[in-house]
């Protein structure tokens, strides 16, 4: 965890300009309690470095400098904060989320409900579908069409060692409003990489993600504003996104047991719903290549992984919330689905420096 932030623990620049870093005495004041003598412990601390130790204190990374023989003054102290996970919703508008992990890298299966902006700040995101993969590269954002299933590998940056990804998420009636513009691109059927982007499109993607912020409270209308913009560079890039269609029978079903994950689901229960008798349900997902079983268990699964993804929630709290009252169950299915236990995407939480 110290090689991204010290490559030469002799060299003071790597630590005294290293943002979060904060200078304490061996009392354990702070750099804030240590009146005109901040700036000279401070610079002397960095100068002593010779070795770093990594011990855990209830969660977080504490990294300690320890000074060289026979020097009798200040010492380091550099702490790191576990990133916030996070995912933020608004009706009609769409959602916000961050992804983080610092573990090595799994394939997963994703199903893309709603048109989705995903950028990659740390590592790599390579998507595969239908004989087609894609790599996202940090910097870059991709453009995923809903409706659409992805085997979706996130590769965490060598040299920090975390991947961090946003995802922003446009509602129906948010790509609804924007195609009454008449966009002049090419309809997006699965994914497009978003070529040369540039500081004004990252700036806007930011600006967007901004908007669902809770703190901020912000009306609707600038909400839509922001993802408007967004939609029209997407749009100058080349492509646009279309809303969802509800004439697939997995759809509707996959979003009516997405709407309450955690219910008692029966394709008796999902047929009467959908006003039609059982036989004709299993038939017409059988004509599309599906299964009801299948179906609960993937959306099931999908809802667990973003919970584990994006919220700090108990891992037995998310099997409650996705139907299963028994946790190993619960682990049983989900390692069987994806190759690994709950608490190995949990136990792989990213830290940064703390503020």
């Amino acid at each position: 965890m110290t090689e991204p932030l010290i490559d030469r623990v002799e060299s003071i620049k790597s630590v005294a300009h290293h943002p979060g870093a904060a200078a304490c005495d061996t009392t354990g004041r702070s750099d804030k309690h240590m009146g005109n003598r901040q700036t000279p412990v401070f610079y002397k601390a960095c100068f002593a470095i010779k070795s770093l130790l990594v011990t855990h204190d209830r969660g977080r990374h504490r990294t300690a400098a320890r000074p060289r023989p026979g020097w009798r003054g200040h010492s380091l102290r550099i702490e790191y904060l576990p990133m916030k996970r996070s995912i933020t919703s608004r009706a009609n508008l769409g959602s916000s989320a961050r992804i983080i992990h610092s573990q090595k890298p799994f394939t997963h299966r994703i199903h893309v409900e709603q048109s989705s902006l995903v950028a990659v700040w740390k590592g790599q995101s390579c998507l595969r579908w239908a004989g087609h993969e894609l790599l996202v590269r940090p910097g870059e954002i991709v453009a995923l069409a809903s409706e659409q299933t992805f085997d979706v590998i996130h590769i965490p940056c060598p040299r920090s060692g975390f991947f961090e990804a946003q995802v922003l998420v446009c509602a129906d009636p948010v790509v609804k409003a924007f195609l009454e513009r008449r966009p002049r691109g090419r309809r997006i059927n699965d994914a497009q990489l978003i070529q040369g982007g540039s500081e004004g499109l990252l700036a806007s993607f930011r600006h967007a993600y901004a908007g669902f912020d809770e703190q901020l409270q912000l009306p609707q209308a600038i909400v839509t504003s922001r993802l408007t913009e967004m939609l029209t560079w997407l749009d100058h890039h080349g492509g646009y996104f279309a809303t969802s269609s509800n004439n697939q029978i997995t759809l509707r079903v996959r979003q009516l047991i997405g709407s309450d994950p955690g219910a008692i689901w029966t394709a008796t229960m999902v047929a009467r719903h959908l006003a039609m008798s059982e036989a004709t349900l299993r038939r017409r997902l059988a004509a599309e290549g599906s299964h009801f079983q299948q179906l609960l268990l993937d959306v099931r699964m999908a809802r667990a992984l973003t919970l584990l993804q994006l919220t700090d929630l108990p891992i037995a709290n998310i099997a409650c919330e996705v139907g299963y009252s028994c946790s190993s169950r619960f682990s049983s299915r989900f390692r069987q689905r994806f190759g690994g236990s709950p608490s190995d995407i949990r136990s792989a939480a990213a830290f940064e420096p703390a503020a």
